[in-house]
């Protein structure tokens, strides 16, 4: 509470929050979301395998999202870890011992998804 007023931060019904801008009139819109996944690794722990299921569910909503603003018209262009950067960031998203090799992983797999993106999107 603040001031009376109930807040709730905005992550705990969407980690994106794509649906706000669709009706918008935008051409197109870029989505960079670390907490969904396009491309799922299939990890061995238990840890890791309940974050992906998590992370299952918020890239359904991601989807779900998206599709409302592709309704409206726009073009819409995503991206967020694959299976190398999953296996970089591990079961932990708050490990700062792995800060570096996410990063590292991020700047090479980036750039492909990106084209790999852009491709689909004009093949389609």
């Amino acid at each position: 509470d603040i001031g009376g007023r109930t807040y709730v931060d905005g992550g705990a019904v969407s980690a994106t929050s794509v649906d706000v801008i669709a009706h918008s009139g935008l051409d197109e819109v870029y989505v960079i979301a670390p907490m969904v996944s396009f491309e799922m690794d299939s990890p061995s722990g238990i840890p890791a395998r309940l974050e992906r299921r998590w992370r299952a569910q918020v890239t359904k909503v991601c989807r779900d999202e998206m599709a409302l603003v592709r309704a409206s018209g726009a073009r819409v262009y995503a991206i967020g870890p694959g299976r190398e950067d999953l296996e970089a960031i591990g079961a932990n998203l708050m490990d700062s011992s792995r800060r570096q090799l996410v990063l590292d992983t991020s700047l090479r797999t980036s750039a492909h998804a990106w084209r790999d993106e852009f491709a689909e999107q004009l093949a389609g």
